[in-house]
């Protein structure tokens, strides 16, 4: 597969041939890796890579972007170009409804096809602030569950922008509040949570079953693992649910919840406010587990994770993995993803000779690109 670049990131123009087995690409740091990775990701599933935007990917003092697979019998490419005014992106992405991939012995239809990723910055997901630690694992659950998923938390997302617009008009102004228009965006905000909560109940409680499994890949002995998962209360404030087993949600009084939100002048009841975290002995695992047995912790969950909506081909895109891991650990990991990977493409910066992997350097994948 042959993959065009134009204006990304920290390319000019660049064709990359990429291999059809799993690969490691090493290369010092700065040298483009991690570009290479969004580029592959964002051409598959049409979104900025996790933790992006569109806008950032611009090479600098450029107005446009392209990147394209060259060897496709149809048009696949995505495309972004700055209004006049250098303010708003505007992209255009095309995908072929079947796929003709080098690890496919058919065409693939992009249906039965799911990516996962993986970032450094993952490795403190847990130690994160609520709204950011909520922000990866809707990421996570978009890559889980696909467009529903990621639908139903844009809604949300509307529906708090439009709720907090009401109220601040309502703060700045001195107007009397809105009712009936505060009840519509009251509404939705709460449809779209239910959605988002009975996907996020679905994966807490996966997850939990499971979590158990993570001692092989801690090579320790851990008890008690247990996901304390919080939500919105109708009056407002976070609670940890009983059970992760079919939960169930009533809207709150709204007429009360109106004075409550004005008055603390912010949105107080919604999946956006959503927290959890891990415990295992007893306590809070962030205060239990290494660097590298959190990194461990994060890659098993989101091996996992792949597992809960599994699809016949599934690509892995992990960026600086290899970090802060053993090489007894590491092993262990290459092998568990290569098992249930189609496709697996990983970056390092150090000597991986060690692992039975097919290793390129950017320079390789470019010299690939230009003799094929």
């Amino acid at each position: 597969m042959i993959l065009q670049l134009h204006n990304w990131r920290c390319f000019e123009q660049a064709d990359f041939g990429l291999p059809t087995e799993p690969i490691v690409i090493v290369d010092r740091n700065g040298s483009g890796k991690t570009s290479l990775l969004s580029a592959i990701y964002s051409l598959f599933t049409g979104l900025p890579f996790p933790e992006t935007k569109f806008i950032f990917c611009l090479k600098q003092n450029t107005t446009y972007f392209g990147l394209q697979i060259l060897n496709q019998p149809k048009a696949w490419f995505l495309n972004g170009k700055l209004s006049s005014n250098n303010h708003r992106l505007t992209t255009k992405w095309e995908i072929p409804e079947l796929l003709h991939l080098d690890f496919a012995k058919q065409p693939v239809s992009t249906k039965e096809l799911q990516i996962f990723t993986y970032l450094p910055t993952d490795n403190y997901w847990l130690t994160l602030s609520r709204s950011d630690k909520l922000r990866v694992l809707d990421d996570l659950l978009g890559q889980i569950y696909g467009p529903d998923y990621n639908y139903n938390l844009k809604r949300l997302q509307q529906a708090q922008t439009q709720k907090l617009a009401i109220l601040r008009h309502c703060q700045q102004g001195n107007q009397p509040l809105d009712y009936s228009l505060y009840l519509t965006y009251s509404q939705l905000l709460f449809d779209h949570s239910v959605k988002l909560w009975h996907y996020r109940a679905n994966f807490f409680q996966f997850w939990q079953t499971h979590l158990p499994k993570l001692n092989t890949w801690l090579e320790r002995s851990y008890n008690d693992w247990q996901i304390y998962w919080e939500i919105t209360s109708p009056s407002g404030h976070r609670q940890p649910l009983a059970s992760l087993t079919n939960p169930t949600w009533e809207p709150p009084d709204w007429a009360k919840l109106a004075n409550q939100e004005l008055a603390a002048e912010k949105l107080l009841y919604g999946a956006q406010r959503d927290d959890f975290k891990i415990w295992c002995n007893q306590t809070d695992c962030i205060n239990v587990l290494s660097r590298g047995e959190m990194r461990s912790l994060i890659l098993f969950s989101k091996h996992l994770a792949s597992q809960l909506n599994a699809k016949p081909y599934t690509i892995w895109l992990l960026d600086d993995v290899f970090n802060e891991l053993d090489s007894s650990r590491e092993q262990l990991i290459l092998q568990t993803m290569l098992q249930q990977a189609s496709w697996f493409v990983a970056t390092a910066t150090k000597n991986l000779d060690y692992l039975s992997v097919p290793k390129y350097s950017l320079s390789d994948l470019l010299k690939t690109a230009k003799t094929s």
